[in-house]
């Protein structure tokens, strides 16, 4: 599991989950610690929509 833990600004968070994406194993889960953005932001800029 990673979390990612950056101030709130979409643009930085989706170019951290895309980094994380080619990184990660397949299996790992990518979370995020914001309180003020909805996930699916991330998820669609990855290859992996769902675990999040």
């Amino acid at each position: 599991m990673v979390i990612e833990a950056v101030y709130e600004n979409v643009e930085l968070k989706q170019q951290i989950f895309q980094d994380l994406d080619a990184f990660c194993p397949e299996r790992t889960i990518l979370a995020s610690s914001t309180s003020m953005i909805i996930s699916s932001r991330f998820a669609g800029v990855t290859q992996r929509p769902t675990g999040y």
